[in-house]
């Protein structure tokens, strides 16, 4: 049995990593850039944000100033624990790519009613079940 499928992450810790991605992601800074910055690889910034390696005090400083945030923005959530019941699925939703653009995007749309026509929209899309396109072979 590996390490990873015996121990498991931790709520918290997957949590918090998804904190960072969406913060990262909030800035436009990729992986890459984002461990530059904080003196480490992209992969481990990866294991971060999954959760797979848990974040110490002084890497999650780096991460902050990084991120041009406090601390407390990455951590205060996790310290209600209705927020580690509950905010998991919301988090992961708005980690997904193309997620924080589309809620962008909706919220400059001045009307009520073509928010609405947006999210009609997107819940019949969602409700679809058409295969992907196969890959471009070019």
């Amino acid at each position: 049995m590996s390490k990873l499928s015996a121990n498991p992450p931790h709520l918290p810790d997957l949590l918090l990593g998804r904190l960072i991605r969406l913060r990262r992601q909030e800035l436009g800074l990729s992986q890459e850039r984002l461990g530059a910055v904080i003196g480490v690889t992209f992969q481990q910034v990866q294991k971060y944000e999954h959760g797979t390696n848990r974040v110490g005090f002084s890497r999650l400083v780096a991460i902050a100033g990084a991120l041009r945030c406090r601390i407390a923005d990455l951590v205060a959530p996790l310290d209600d624990k209705n927020m580690l019941a509950t905010a998991s699925p919301q988090i992961n939703e708005l980690t997904q790519a193309g997620a924080t653009d589309l809620l962008k995007a909706y919220c400059a749309i001045d009307s009520v009613q073509r928010q609405r026509a947006l999210l009609r929209l997107a819940e019949e899309l969602a409700a679809m079940k058409i295969p992907d396109a196969e890959p471009d072979q070019t």
